[in-house]
């Protein structure tokens, strides 16, 4: 079993601000201007998440631990990201968790792997943002627990 929450499968699916940010003079930039940083996420937290204070307080620490090359690097490949050659020959069972109000990772991200991998299921949380394991995580928890209990068979 997969279980995919909230990522990109194509990477142009990401929110374009994160996409400009993965370019290395604008990462440069942000980088040199910390309070600018900061603000921009206080600004951008409450699309991202519910509880964006508790969600604002964890992802500055994180960045404060980062450094300019890890974090942009990581956006960067996201960016670059494209898995659509690899969905069809998967043979697990793979369960997409997805946000509807997602801001950072578009949820149409879900339909590619419904269309593409071969035992698939897909869970459209209508409360949830880019993170519903914190918007809904008691729904989130349900899904998961029903994901890994179901008894696929293999077909052929």
């Amino acid at each position: 079993w997969a279980i995919v929450v909230g990522s990109p499968i194509v990477g142009d699916s990401l929110n374009i601000f994160l996409r400009l940010s993965g370019r290395p003079w604008i990462a440069s930039l942000v980088w040199r201007m910390p309070t600018a940083l900061e603000l921009g996420i206080r600004v951008f937290s409450p699309y991202v998440v519910n509880d964006w204070p508790q969600w604002y307080k964890m992802i500055t620490r994180d960045i404060s631990q980062a450094t300019l090359e890890s974090f942009f690097s990581s956006i960067r490949s996201l960016h670059k990201t494209d898995l659509r050659s690899f969905l069809p020959v998967i043979t697990r069972p793979i369960m997409g968790i997805y946000g509807v109000g997602d801001n950072v990772v578009s949820p149409n991200q879900a339909n590619l792997i419904a269309e593409c991998v071969p035992i698939s299921r897909i869970k459209m949380m209508t409360g949830s943002k880019h993170f519903p394991m914190l918007d809904e995580p008691t729904a989130f928890n349900d899904n998961l627990a029903e994901f890994l209990a179901f008894e696929f068979v293999p077909s052929g």
